[in-house]
């Protein structure tokens, strides 16, 4: 589950641009705007066959896209990915309405992965493709759609798409479904890709999902006025025109940009995989006379710290994204190992963490079984310098949070040791920082329990799973605290001394059948 999480919060993101007339049309379907109706469709595009850097063909079942508005590159830092006050009232609503835990940490796991930043140094919310629509109710369909376009910054490998709306709630001579047709092949004609979607059409309406990748500021804002845990709706007819379109778009025209670009990056990165290649990076290190900082030859970072669009480096790590998007995690984690040479010798260090980071990730979603060799001398080695760099040198600890949770996670994946040696070190490093609120720390401690118990070690599972029902009694959570304790009794009922007077254990059972509020300090 969590594999398929992370693949599809990294999925390719495709930014879209409407006219009024369409969030005007959206709007009378019950909906804010276009983007809000469209946007949850993308996370069930369905099965797609994605060709990797060996030349296989591998064939996805959930394979999805992103389905936003167009966001400002934040250059400098990237700032937070989310507000902590904002992500424990999300985890107190989470927390209400699933009734296991496990449900509720992989809401709290997806927020951690949701709408990353467009930020300078990682490249997934940089459109890959930008779908321009227009509705039939405009006058002027064919010249508003390129006026939408040239409006945009022009990048040769962000693929356009034209998207024409047709309206099914109004059926007249201005307005026919013949009409659009029409209009379309003369978009296909004038712009080369081009596809139609009808909505507003009658039909049994069918409830619609809260898009599962939404920031944690905008479900927040979804579930206080109601939006949230499936209560929109839309005809049958509407949710597979637009299930159509974007099939359609992302197999037949989306998935082969995506492969083009990466087979015409890949000639960047061949040059420094070979021996010159590795030559030069060296040399870019060795030469650096006194210890100076400033830019030395060959390398393309700015004084300002941000390597330039199209400079080698931002190729390469564009190349490892777009392959991590597509799934070829393989190549994506050499690729990274491949530049973050660069990064290192030119202490980029935001550059630096975001791709050790993503490195990891990518080692971990393609591998089967980790030996303790490769998390001792590879995986650790990435994550200690990462998380260093993301917290004592960046300030960006959200980054850190999003790292550790999510690597320790895949790593409960592979087998005992991996859960209860890898996981429980990294998720324990995460409590240790403080990178959580209160909630989500009895969340982890949780997590910490099922590592272990993936391993013999029933002990240990009972204690964290004790310590966990020690911070929902401080949050209040009494429901959650009652789960805990539950768990810990096939261990701690066999023993005496956890149920003597004065013990943790004892103490938390008292309160909580007393039935009050409680604060336990120690």
């Amino acid at each position: 589950m969590m594999k398929s999480i992370v693949a599809r919060a990294y999925s390719p993101f495709c930014s879209v641009f409407v006219t009024e007339d369409c969030d005007k049309l959206a709007n009378d379907l019950g909906y804010e705007d276009l983007i809000t109706l469209l946007a949850p469709h993308g996370d069930a595009v369905g099965r797609a066959t994605v060709r990797d850097s060996q030349g296989m063909t591998n064939t996805y079942d959930d394979f999805a896209i992103r389905l936003g508005a167009k966001r400002p590159t934040e250059r400098d830092s990237g700032g937070m990915l989310f507000n902590p006050d904002a992500m424990e009232a999300l985890l107190r609503e989470y927390i209400g309405h699933y009734n296991s835990d496990d449900s509720a940490f992989a809401r709290f796991f997806a927020k951690l992965v949701a709408a990353p930043p467009d930020t300078a140094f990682e490249t997934f919310s940089q459109p890959a493709a930008h779908l321009f629509c227009v509705s039939s109710r405009n006058p002027h369909p064919l010249d508003t759609l390129q006026a939408l376009a040239q409006g945009q910054k022009r990048d040769k490998d962000c693929l356009n798409f034209y998207v024409l709306v047709h309206d099914a709630t109004v059926e007249d001579a201005d307005n026919s479904k013949h009409r659009t047709i029409a209009l379309l092949e003369r978009a296909k004609k004038r712009f080369g890709l081009a596809g139609m979607l009808e909505l507003g059409q009658e039909g049994t309406p069918e409830t619609i999902p809260t898009p599962q990748f939404l920031t944690v500021g905008d479900e927040l804002v979804n579930l206080k006025t109601g939006v949230g845990f499936g209560s929109r709706t839309l005809s049958h007819a509407d949710k597979e025109s637009i299930r159509s379109l974007l099939r359609e778009f992302t197999v037949q025209h989306l998935i082969p940009h995506m492969e083009r670009c990466i087979m015409t990056w890949d000639a960047v990165a061949a040059g420094k995989r070979g021996l010159t290649g590795r030559m030069f990076s060296a040399g870019k290190k060795w030469l650096k006379f006194g210890g100076s900082d400033k830019q030395e030859p060959g390398s393309s970072i700015q004084a300002s710290g941000i390597y330039p669009q199209g400079s080698p480096e931002q190729t390469i790590r564009r190349l490892a994204d777009y392959a991590f998007m597509l799934r070829d995690y393989r190549y994506a984690y050499a690729t990274y190992e491949l530049v973050k040479r660069d990064f290192l010798s030119d202490k980029a260090w935001k550059y630096l963490a975001a791709c050790q980071e993503q490195a990891a990730v990518a080692l971990l979603m393609y591998t089967t079984r980790l030996t303790e060799k490769q998390r001792v001398e590879v995986l650790n080695p990435l994550l200690d310098s990462a998380c260093y760099t993301y917290i004592s040198r960046l300030q960006l600890p959200q980054y850190a949070l999003r790292m550790l949770v999510v690597t320790s996670d895949l790593q409960c994946l592979l087998g005992p040791d991996a859960a209860s040696q890898g996981a429980t070190q990294w998720f324990q490093k995460l409590l240790d920082e403080r990178l959580v609120g209160r909630l989500g720390y009895a969340l982890i401690m949780l997590r910490v329990s099922y590592a272990f118990s993936q391993s013999p070690k029933g002990r240990k599972a009972a204690l964290w799973q004790l310590l966990s029902a020690r911070e929902w009694a401080d949050a209040n959570q009494q429901g959650e605290m009652a789960k805990c304790l539950e768990l810990t009794s096939p261990v701690y009922d066999e023993l005496n001394w956890p149920n003597n007077d004065g013990t943790l254990l004892t103490r938390l059972k008292k309160e909580l059948a007393e039935g009050r509020p409680t604060s336990v300090a120690s």
